[in-house]
């Protein structure tokens, strides 16, 4: 319990401390907070208070409790259109890269080995051993690179790569992990042997998306019956999905990623909008939880393992991490800018960024710890610790040193930067064309791109599945209206809270204030309390700069009887019907501006959960106070 509460301490203060946060990785506290709360631990040991056993970290412990909510809120990030564009190269570097720096570490390690390369004292090992310190050591963990991006801003596609490489790379890690661990155990590896270990991790990778997939179409049926438990419903259906895969013995890890992403994409879609942020902060809670145990148990393993050092092995295991991630990075590279499918390239700036990247984190160290060292023979203590003080050295390297540099490097290589988010109804509309003219050119030369494939899936997404899994589907056109119902929102919240403007309408566009808080030939008229909205609305664009020197404008804000539901009132503190009468009419000049007047007389429409009423009549009919 006190290890939670400092936890959660330090997760308040580090983003509370910008000197901190800004060269400090948050990992690296965590792992010092571990260290400290090991050596508490390793001192209850000795005196007899509590036993080494209950602070080993066991298979059933990682993946079981620790693992899945880690990888859920991943997968449930991961939903983006950018991640989507660059999904190919996503996989590319997170299945094919992680078996080739897989292959390359054990064979080059063996071959050094055989060699002498490592010095005294002498070690036994043989290729398999090799091969399966190599597989854990191979899960890539960038929290700290990710986070840097996050307060820096760079480019979402350099982002996702990045992101979905290291998720994909966890579930790739954990099944050679796996494989590698049943060959240590036996005595000969025939040829037969190694392509039924190929088939198998074929087999348990698509076997785990199957049902992860399955599942995940399941939850969304589930969520088409309305319910105040359809976040409950979409956590469980994803951890089911989890066990029951990892039951049948294949990749739990891909079942929930597949599962999370089908979530993301249609069950959302099913739920309510408190439900939805429910599900993205208990994930996020759950998930850095989870973390920070694993970070406790790395603390504690570094102070109560018997922990060997070989300045050999230690050195040459990392030099060949850093070689071979970058001969790897290159190389894939080097295909995908020779394809250039749609022009997508990566520079040399971005590779660079990908190999220093490659830091080592908690999956790679628990894989070490979860080491049998019966299965590595003779001098298997010796070698696991061995492997395990590997591990935790190239850990601490990595984020101590490269995720420290990480922020001082990314800025140097002047890394593009992405642009602040705008809610423009242009943008929406200008990239729906955009994609359909590509799309309609590679028809006509009669060539089968990105964007006419793009094209084909949305139509197959639109028009069948949607339908099956949601509840009044929205179409990708319907986005544009969903655009639009958020800026009104925006704009309606700016007129009743006009203190907090600047904030409110940060992601709206400047011309957009301009033309509904801006008439320089407006007349004020109305009550005070009208008088002193505008004034603040006013000083409050001033603020924004978006009125030049010089400008007398004054906003025009003729407050009608707008009645929202009675719940959102109280939301939003306005529970009379005199404070209701003072919200502005700036639904309506948005509803007459991009959406034509309705004929019956009744302007009524629904933004964002919220049904905004003409008249007394009205809200008499809506049961309203």
């Amino acid at each position: 319990m006190a290890f939670l509460s400092c936890m959660v301490l330090i997760k308040v203060l580090f983003h509370r401390l910008p000197h901190v946060s800004r060269y400090v990785p948050e990992s690296l506290l965590l792992i010092v907070l571990g260290l400290i709360f090991g050596a508490v631990v390793r001192k209850e040991i000795r005196e007899g208070e509590n036993t080494a056993a209950s602070w080993n970290l066991t298979p059933e412990l990682f993946f079981i409790y620790l693992l899945p909510p880690i990888v859920l809120e991943a997968s449930y990030s991961l939903y983006n259109r950018t991640f989507s564009e660059y999904l190919g190269i996503v996989l590319l570097f997170a299945v094919v890269g992680t078996i080739i720096n897989f292959v390359l570490i054990g064979l080059s390690m063996y071959g050094l080995y055989t060699v002498g390369a490592f010095g005294g004292p002498s070690i036994k090992f043989d290729l398999k051993s090799m091969l399966l310190f190599s597989s854990l050591i191979v899960a890539v963990d960038p929290v700290a690179v990710l986070a840097i991006f996050q307060e820096i801003g760079v480019e979402l596609s350099l982002y996702y790569i990045v992101f979905g490489e290291s998720l994909f790379n966890d579930a790739i890690t954990v099944v050679l992990y796996q494989i590698m661990s049943a060959f240590v155990g036996q005595d000969h590896v025939s040829g037969r042997d190694i392509g039924v270990g190929i088939a198998s991790f074929i087999t348990v990778s698509l076997g785990g998306l199957l049902i992860g997939v399955l599942i995940g179409v399941i939850s969304c049926l589930f969520t088409r019956i309305r319910s105040h438990l359809g976040a409950f419903i979409l956590i469980v259906m994803a951890y089911f999905s989890y066990i029951v895969t990892h039951c049948v013995g294949w990749s739990g890890i891909i079942a929930i990623i597949g599962c999370g992403l089908v979530q993301a994409a249609y069950a959302f879609h099913n739920l309510d909008q408190k439900s939805v942020t429910l599900v993205h902060h208990l994930t996020k809670v759950v998930a850095e939880v989870c973390e920070s145990v694993i970070f406790l148990f790395l603390g504690v393993a570094m102070l109560s393992e018997n922990l060997v050092w070989h300045t050999g092995f230690m050195f040459w295991a990392l030099a060949l991490c850093l070689i071979v991630r970058a001969l790897v990075i290159f190389g894939l590279t080097a295909i995908i800018n020779f394809v250039n499918v749609d022009g997508t390239k990566l520079s040399i700036r971005k590779q660079l960024v990908l190999i220093y990247g490659g830091l080592r984190g908690a999956v790679a160290f628990s894989l070490a710890v979860l080491i049998q060292p019966e299965r590595l023979g003779e001098f298997g203590h010796y070698n696991r610790q061995l492997i395990i003080t590997a591990a935790l050295f190239i850990t601490m390297f990595t984020v101590g040193v490269m995720g420290v540099t990480m922020k001082p490097l990314v800025k140097l290589l002047h890394i593009t930067l992405q642009p602040p988010k705008t809610l423009s109804l242009f943008s929406v509309l200008n990239r729906n064309v955009i994609d359909e003219v590509l799309a309609s050119v590679e028809v006509i030369l009669g060539f089968t791109g990105r964007n006419r494939l793009r094209t084909f899936l949305m139509h197959i997404d639109e028009k069948y599945v949607r339908r099956l899994l949601q509840n009044e589907p929205e179409t990708y056109d319907q986005r544009l209206m969903k655009t639009y119902s958020e800026l009104a929102l925006k704009l309606h919240f700016a007129a009743l809270q006009p203190q907090h403007c600047e904030r409110i309408l940060r992601e709206v566009p400047e011309a957009l204030k301009r033309h509904f808080f801006l008439d320089s030939n407006a007349k004020l008229s109305g009550s005070s309390s009208q008088l002193s909205n505008a004034h603040e609305l006013d000083n409050c664009m001033r603020k924004q700069r978006l009125v030049q020197r010089g400008e007398a404008g004054r906003h025009r804000l003729d407050f009608h009887d707008q009645i929202r539901r009675a719940n959102d009132m109280r939301t939003h503190g306005l529970t009379t019907r005199e404070s209701l009468s003072q919200s502005g009419n700036v639904m309506f000049s948005v509803l007459n501006d991009l959406k034509p007047r309705l004929t019956d007389g009744r302007v009524s429409f629904e933004v964002m959960g919220y049904d905004v009423y003409h008249n007394e009549n009205e809200m008499e009919k809506a049961n309203l106070p």
